[in-house]
């Protein structure tokens, strides 16, 4: 649980649903494979990294957020976002 609301917490950054609160900057990332790495870029923010797996990129992805924005006061949390693709998927007609 997240705020009262269910997700999944890995390393601080949050899968599922998210409950936005006015203390917490929220800097959203989209993540995606590209065939060799894992990558990630900031929507609307000049933000880019990538790692060989999924544990490596969501390091990156922290220490991309803090090199970007420096020192500041207010807390900031990562939102990542990712297109994920349904193999047999099968649309019911009905």
């Amino acid at each position: 649980m997240y705020g009262g609301i269910p997700c999944q917490a890995r390393n601080d950054i949050l899968y599922g649903y998210y409950e936005d609160t006015t203390l917490d900057m929220l800097v959203k990332i989209e993540a995606y494979f590209d065939g060799e790495f894992w990558c990630a870029r900031g929507i609307g923010e000049d933000i880019f990294t990538q790692g060989k797996n999924l544990d490596e990129l969501h390091e990156n992805i922290k220490e991309a957020v803090a090199v970007h924005y420096g020192d500041i006061d207010e807390p900031i949390t990562i939102l990542t976002l990712s297109e994920v693709k349904l193999t047999d998927a099968k649309a019911t007609v009905g």
